[in-house]
């Protein structure tokens, strides 16, 4: 076989086998940043793929910044869609996706926003989300995948928690009236609620109250380890 038809042979299955195990993208390690444009006001937060966010709650206008790899910006996605939730409210949602393929980072995906009244965060894979400022009547957390939510602010008048593997601490957000959670799968939550805390806490759960509200959340009949409950007493 000729040369120049040997290396067009291999470059054919090259680019066959690319096609078929889809592209792959590594992030460069250039540190780059981008403003994004907002098309619509937000209430909540949708946070995924091991991205980093940082919201200020209570603040106008709403800003976004994002961060990383600079090759990998492009793929650090943006969208404000209605949630139907729990707590109805427009969501951001940030996540990262190469269309059918993967990607490794060598600086982590950060978001820096600023928010107006914040009802609503979620942690999905490995995600971060501190936000600070928060004072709302009803706050709904949601974290799963190893991820991470920190909750500050002034407060309101109630929280709910749901937990998956994931951690929530909201110490430093105190409610009023009480509190709902549901920890799964070792997941912790650190709450300040006045009022009663209900709902239940799976085993190898952790949940710890700072307010005076006592918690009477369901424990399984079974499990190991067992969880940990830190409350005041009834």
């Amino acid at each position: 076989m000729p040369r120049s038809a040997r290396s067009l042979s291999l470059a054919a299955v090259a680019l066959a086998a690319t096609s078929a195990c889809g592209a792959y993208v590594e992030g460069n390690c250039v540190d780059a940043s981008e403003t994004r444009t907002l098309s619509a006001p937000f209430q909540g937060v949708r946070v995924q793929d091991g991205i980093q966010a940082t919201v200020a709650s209570g603040t106008a206008p709403p800003s976004l910044v994002v961060s990383g790899d600079a090759n990998l910006l492009p793929y650090l996605h943006v969208e404000i869609a209605p949630d139907p939730g729990s707590v109805p409210s427009n969501v951001l949602r940030l996540w990262m996706e190469v269309p059918s393929g993967t990607f490794t980072t060598c600086i982590p995906p950060t978001a820096v926003l600023a928010a107006g009244e914040l009802s609503y965060v979620r942690a999905e894979g490995d995600s971060h989300v501190s936000a600070s400022g928060v004072a709302t009547r009803i706050l709904s957390v949601e974290a799963s995948g190893k991820s991470n939510v920190e909750v500050a602010g002034p407060g309101g008048d109630r929280i709910q928690v749901v937990a998956d593997d994931a951690s929530v601490h909201a110490r430093t957000y105190p409610v009023a009236l009480g509190a709902q959670v549901d920890l799964t799968n070792g997941a912790r939550a650190e709450l300040h609620s006045d009022g009663a805390v209900n709902g239940s806490v799976g085993p190898g759960c952790t949940l710890s109250n700072f307010g005076t509200g006592a918690c009477t959340a369901v424990v399984p009949a079974s499990g190991t380890p067992p969880p940990t409950i830190a409350c005041p007493a009834p």
